[in-house]
């Protein structure tokens, strides 16, 4: 006997997971719990007759050899099966630390658990009614908040693309997934916020909305939702006590402050940034056990250093307009600090500044007259809320981080920090990939030693370091690399000598691009890049170098599929930062370009394409393909060396054919 199950208080994507799984195990039974929610319960009404279920009490558990589990890793009925069942699992949630034997887990970071399961459906092309579409479609929207909610993936809204195809019907849809409340909620609502206190820890505002009721009536989850978006305040903890059992509910909107970790010591379960269970007890021990665990789920605030952009491009105060103009051009920033020649802060000067000074034609006077002067900045130490807090109050796009030494060190700018804000979400951190499992797998000991040993080094003198290009390419694709390019935010060419020098190794310094190749005794080598960006005089030259950071670096890469790195730093080792989707890129076998201008500035881009499609099977998205095409003709204007060490690749892989090709374009 197979049966599915979900979890008590079954909301919409409970109900439409366990439909789903039944397309992929047509054998099994449906258990519906009496515990539903509200809306659920208004929609089975209507449409159960389409669906078939049956109750728990009608399930002799002794008999079930699979249980299969949808939108929950847990449930208390496991606990009555035989030792020989088996249980599958259909779950968005975290993953449990401990996985038990005789379990198959099927666990996607989605919105929706229904999402994973309506794309198993499409890839087994499983049809499916239109009233099965709709309530697919009813799960996703409802667990996502209609593709609002920061844990929103790419699999939910293709999910949900395919169920158009099957008549899922959108009016439907929003009628039971309508958030307004009803008069018990609203009731429920007005009560818990006039019973509310905020605490604030290390810049992060928690309020807590505690009342006691005879029963409670109402949707919590919904009645919590509304009361976040109500208050102003960072996270909101619902508890109400009733004569039998207490109700706790929380969520979340900054990672700074985990649900989840909330929850657990009560025995509970759900998202980082939601989560909610019922517990026995006295409501004065639960409270204050509550208010004890709220500043162990807080993660420390973060410092302006780990945001700001550095090293930091600067202008003197005699700096021309029309030289610090054409700077902000070449580099592509909207301001730049001024400093004297002490290196002492004197202001900053804005693109926007610069514009109006070229238009009243003073392209020869100095920036001094015109930059804004006693500007607001920030030390390295401060925290990110309080760089925020900065640029909302006086409205500036940049701010100055200063080191302990009292020079700049770096900058925040509008885009640093909407890139922090962007991931400062409880759902960002289950998103975050760390390739450490490809490097111990797929790279040689030896190699994977001794990535271990230059980031410890790297640490240990105060600078970052890193892995990229084919390495990062060749492990998420499990293929075996020893292309070891390590980039230094720092000194590459100094580290590398001291590292070579340690080691017995030799060392071959290109001081003016910032590299250095070390060669070991045993014949491994490793080549060193302080991160840098490049720009171009004209289309074909060599780039000029100046020293930058890792994201910069980074951006100046061919494709997005070279554009990622990972920290080989102990503290860090393994955290992939993939500013451009290289990932995504990769396991769909697609060629992106970085920016329009890639094949101009550099057309051996259009050669190592053609390469990479006929050695990696991968294929020129249309963006990709297009530039080729207009920027084909360029190939003619690279030098002859550059040209022939192309064409020597070209050779080893027997596709002149492609090649000429392009000349053709």
């Amino acid at each position: 006997m197979e049966v599915i199950l979900t979890h008590n208080k079954s909301d919409f994507d409970a109900l439409a997971s366990s439909v789903a799984a039944k397309k992929l195990h047509p054998n099994a039974l449906v258990i519906l719990h009496d515990d539903i929610q509200e809306n659920v319960r208004h929609y089975l009404a209507i449409y159960r007759d389409h669906f078939s279920f049956i109750k728990r009490s009608d399930v002799d558990w002794r008999n079930v050899t699979t249980c299969i589990l949808t939108d929950t890793h847990s449930a208390e009925e496991t606990a009555m099966l035989s030792e020989q069942a088996s249980v599958i699992i259909y779950d968005h949630h975290p993953p449990p630390k401990k996985k038990q034997k005789n379990y198959q887990y099927i666990m996607e970071p989605t919105g929706s658990a229904t999402s994973i399961l309506v794309n198993r459906i499409k890839e087994k092309q499983l049809d499916i009614t239109s009233e099965e579409a709709t309530l697919f479609g009813l799960g996703i929207y409802a667990d996502t908040g209609s593709f609002m909610f920061s844990h929103t993936s790419k699999k939910d809204m293709q999910a949900v693309l395919y169920l158009m195809d099957y008549g899922m019907n959108l009016e439907i849809i929003r009628q039971f997934n309508e958030e307004t409340l009803n008069k018990k909620q609203q009731k429920l609502f007005h009560q818990l916020l006039s019973q509310q206190e905020t605490l604030e820890h290390n810049g992060v505002r928690i309020t807590i909305c505690r009342i006691t009721v005879r029963q409670l009536e109402g949707q919590l989850n919904t009645v919590t939702e509304k009361l976040l978006e109500m208050i102003n305040t960072d996270a909101v903890i619902t508890l109400v006590h009733t004569k039998n059992k207490s109700f706790i509910v929380g969520r979340s909107r900054t990672r700074r402050f985990s649900i989840l970790s909330l929850v657990k010591p009560f025995g509970g379960s759900g998202h980082l940034g939601a989560a909610g269970l019922s517990v026995h007890g006295e409501p004065e021990a639960i409270y204050d056990q509550l208010c004890r665990v709220i500043p162990e789920c807080m993660e420390p605030s973060a410092s302006a250093r780990s945001i700001m952009t550095h090293p930091v491009k600067t202008v003197t105060s005699d700096t021309s307009v029309e030289e610090a103009y054409n700077l902000m051009l070449r580099f592509g920033h909207n301001g730049f600090p001024v400093v004297n020649e002490k290196d002492e802060l004197e202001g900053i000067i804005s693109r926007r500044d610069l514009d109006k000074a070229m238009q009243h034609r003073l392209a020869h006077a100095p920036v001094k007259g015109y930059m804004s002067s006693n500007p607001y900045f920030a030390a390295e130490t401060d925290s990110i809320e309080y760089v925020q807090k900065l640029m909302i109050e006086h409205n500036i796009g940049r701010v100055p981080v200063f080191g302990s030494s009292g020079t700049i060190t770096g900058i925040i700018s509008r885009t640093d920090m909407i890139d922090w804000m962007q991931q400062d979400t409880a759902y960002a951190v289950q998103k975050k990939k760390n390739i450490t499992t490809y490097i111990k797998q797929y790279l040689q000991p030896t190699i994977a030693y001794l990535l271990e040993e230059i980031g410890l080094k790297a640490e240990k003198q105060g600078l970052r370091a890193y892995i990229t290009g084919g390495m990062i390419r060749d492990l998420i694709m499990e293929r075996p690399s020893e292309d070891m390019d390590i980039i230094i935010e720092g000194d590459a060419p100094s580290f590398a000598s001291a590292y070579a020098e340690a080691k017995n190794g030799m060392v071959h310094v290109h001081e003016s691009f910032g590299t250095a190749t070390v060669t070991l005794p045993e014949q491994i080598k490793v080549d060193f890049s302080s991160a840098r960006t490049e720009y171009y005089e004209r289309p074909a030259s060599l780039p000029t170098v100046r020293h930058s950071n890792i994201k910069e670096d980074l951006y100046r890469r061919d494709f997005t599929i070279n554009a990622m790195a990972a920290s080989i730093c102990p503290a860090t080792f393994g955290d992939l930062l993939d500013f451009f989707n290289g990932w995504d890129d990769i396991k769909e076998k697609t060629l992106r370009v970085l920016h329009n201008l890639s094949y101009v500035e550099d057309p051996t881009r259009i050669l190592r394409a053609l390469r990479f499609e006929y050695r990696l099977s991968f294929q020129m998205d249309a963006r990709a393909e297009h530039l080729v095409k207009e920027a084909g003709s360029s190939i003619k204007t690279l030098s002859n060396s550059r040209t022939i060490n192309e064409m020597k690749l070209f050779l080893r892989k027997q596709i002149l054919t492609s090649v000429w090709n392009v000349f053709l374009y």
